[in-house]
């Protein structure tokens, strides 16, 4: 991510009204005349070879994928140019305009609906119009972000998905390596697991999937497993414990709320999937309990929502490593992707609490790498801005009462 000032004349040319007025002028006079075209002669306008179902199916599919992402990538747009962020992951990881191709895809899908000669015509005119207006924004861009943006520009198609991209635009792990000293990140495929290391103790966040990439990842980075003594899953899905096998002289740590999900009592979705059972042994721990080893400081910070035991852990009260509770995305954080939460409103009510914490150095996610600007990318969720009405209601709804012990450095 890079963050370069606006110069002046930057409000001219990406103003607060976006595209909508330069796409009316360039489309809805050819439409108004199309629709009038298509009145005039129907029946005769409408396209009959083609079963009318599928031109049904059809559409009603392109309004479902374009409208998501024309609405959720025209919200976030503002922020990005108020920040001045060159957005890459998340949707933007799979196209570069995602509000000119979500529009394009609505209207696309609605034109399909009435499957007429004239009106199939719209949808070329919008692209057009889409690719002549990216053609001055990107140029924009690229005086703004330079090489970034142009590498960027070079993998990434305008309008159009790219289905390379797609796992990589959600999940991008940090690379094997010392993240700072006495740090590790360590890559398992698509999720990392953690090591901090003081002297002759080293503690282990998350074990990863269990496959050879986590043994390759500790001979990189020049640690042995067996050196590892205390191990701190933050939950029990399977890319986060199944590499326990790695570390046979550690002590597991677990939420207790956790417990449901890995002995089999709570499946994890539908009835259809179950979080692997541990081994025996492991320790369960309550929120804001801390563990020592040697010089190193573990607390814990229940951030159920992912799962119901998901936990967070605040190691030497700097370095905060949050597992599958939120998301470091184009500059900004987030709770982890919906689909794969069990409680959506109960994630938004952790993210809130994690915003909270003060003097954190540097913030390590499972598979979104990590950020040292851990205070900026947390600023709107402090504010309560970047977080939906109806989000807010639920998270106050549920938000969790502070344990009576608690530290007052953690917030309620």
């Amino acid at each position: 991510m890079k963050v370069i000032a606006l110069h002046r004349n930057s409000k001219s040319e990406m103003t607060a009204w976006g595209v909508g007025p330069k796409i009316a002028c360039a489309t809805v006079p050819y439409a108004l005349v199309m629709i009038l075209l298509h009145i005039r002669f129907y029946p005769d306008s409408v396209i009959s070879p083609v079963p009318y179902a599928a031109f049904i199916s059809c559409g009603i599919a392109l309004i479902l994928l374009g409208f998501p992402v024309w609405l959720s990538s025209a919200m976030k747009i503002d922020a990005f140019f108020q920040k001045r962020v060159l957005a890459t992951k998340g949707i933007y990881g799979i196209m570069r305009n995602p509000v000119y191709a979500g529009s394009f895809f609505v209207h696309l899908g609605i034109v399909l609906l009435f499957r007429s000669w004239f009106l199939i015509t719209i949808p070329i005119v919008f692209y057009i119009s889409f690719r002549f207006l990216i053609l001055s924004e990107e140029a924009y861009l690229e005086r703004m972000f330079g090489e970034e943006f142009t590498a960027y520009k070079r993998r990434i198609h305008a309008l159009l998905p790219t289905p390379g991209r797609i796992y990589e635009a959600f999940f991008y792990p940090a690379p094997v390596g010392m993240i700072q000293e006495n740090l590790y990140a360590v890559k398992s495929r698509d999720v990392n697991l953690f090591i901090y290391r003081a002297g002759a103790d080293a503690v282990c966040i998350d074990a990863g999937y269990g496959d050879d990439a986590t043994a390759e990842g500790l001979d990189m980075i020049g640690i042995e497993a067996g050196s590892i003594s205390h191990l701190f899953l933050t939950h029990g899905d399977s890319d986060h414990t199944g590499g326990l096998h790695h570390f046979p002289a550690a002590r597991v740590f677990l939420g207790k709320d956790e417990k449901e999900m890995i002995d089999g009592t709570r499946p994890r979705i539908a009835g259809i999937y179950r979080s692997p059972r541990l081994r025996e042994g492991y320790s369960l721990i309550d929120d804001g309990d801390i563990i020592s080893v040697g010089s190193i400081t573990v607390r814990a910070i229940a951030t159920p929502g992912h799962t119901p035991g998901h936990m967070a852990y605040l190691v030497n009260d700097r370095i905060l490593f949050t597992g599958d509770a939120i998301i470091v995305q184009n500059g900004g954080v987030a709770p982890f992707y919906r689909p794969f939460n069990m409680d959506h409103a109960a994630a938004v009510a952790s993210a809130r609490r994690l915003s909270g914490l003060e003097g954190i150095t540097i913030m390590c996610t499972a598979h979104t790498g990590y950020t040292r600007r851990s205070d900026e990318p947390f600023r709107e969720w402090k504010s309560g801005q970047g977080i939906p009405d109806d989000l807010m209601r639920q998270y106050r709804s549920v938000r969790p009462e502070p344990p009576a012990d608690a530290d007052a450095s953690l917030p309620e």
